[in-house]
């Protein structure tokens, strides 16, 4: 497995510098701001279109360490008065797959992509392409882990420019449209990259569940769900979807007390009672810091 560079640029006044394509960088890239300098260094990403959006900023040298996918980057200088900024990214050669994906004009759900390809380190990224992005709505990016459950994994995107990146094995995904305005006359877009490991570890193993829970016994608003199989840490993020109750009800699966979130168990708080028989479908992830 070879290391490799790339040199985004030296610069010695505002602008925006070119597109450096990084669609065959690993996981883990080392950034590394030099020089001796009075500005703010704006390090840029894309996921596969022409849209970059912000990553880090920097006011001072620094090398920091960050788990992403990128098809390219960037760097953009603002507010300089003074010096010379060099920034060059490396990382190992695993490289990326990256798409966008399809959004409906409206609310609702757009079409499903498969990804089962792709690695298990995932870069989400939401853009507003053209129109009023505070009438655009939100937008949720749902996998389908193990061909029965659509689950939300990222968190809910809601303004252009919103990244997330973290670890989501999946076989499609797909984006679910709510609250659009009947003002908005723009067009929105999700982009999608991965990577995997250097080791070439990851496909549709490890590290997410997706299954079924059947509420059996008294009504409860606050009860525990076995997990299927016992994880290596109680440090994760639960996602629920109602999938057949008698009352429509609001879940939270909180993690505050000692004991609501472990290895093989975790709290569900609902705000009305769940009745034997409801079925609430969960999926269950690992967050990279």
């Amino acid at each position: 497995m070879a290391v490799l560079a790339f040199d985004l640029g030296t610069f010695s006044a505002d602008g925006t510098g070119s597109a450096v394509d990084t669609s065959t960088a690993g996981r883990i890239k080392t950034i590394n701001v030099q020089g001796s300098f009075v500005a703010s260094v704006h390090v840029e990403i894309s996921c596969g279109g022409l849209m970059f959006f912000p990553l880090k900023s920097f006011n001072n040298p620094e090398c920091v360490l960050r788990p992403f996918a990128a098809s390219s980057m960037r760097v953009r200088i603002e507010d300089y008065v003074s010096g010379t900024i060099s920034v060059t990214v490396s990382s190992d050669d695993a490289g990326g797959l990256f798409t966008a994906l399809p959004t409906p004009s409206s609310d609702g759900v757009g079409a499903a992509v498969d990804i089962s390809t792709y690695g298990n380190l995932k870069t989400a990224i939401f853009g507003v392409t053209s129109g009023d992005g505070q009438l655009a709505g939100s937008h949720v990016v749902e996998f389908y882990p193990d061909n029965v459950h659509w689950g939300q994994v990222f968190r809910t995107f809601s303004g252009a420019g919103d990244l997330q990146t973290l670890e989501a094995p999946s076989f499609y995904a797909r984006v679910r449209r709510e609250g659009t305005s009947l003002l908005f006359s723009g067009t929105t877009a999700v982009y999608l990259g991965a990577v995997d490991d250097a080791s070439g570890s990851g496909g549709n193993t490890g590290n997410i569940q997706a299954f079924q829970y059947t509420h059996a016994g008294a009504d409860s608003s606050d009860f525990m769900v076995t997990l299927p199989a016992a994880r290596a840490s109680g440090t994760y993020i639960v996602v629920a979807t109602l999938a057949g109750v008698t009352s429509i009800v609001g879940i939270d699966a909180p993690e505050v007390l000692a004991g609501d979130r472990t290895t093989t168990q975790f709290r569900v708080v609902t705000t009305g009672n769940i009745t034997a028989g409801d079925q609430i479908d969960f999926v269950v992830v690992d967050v990279l810091p």
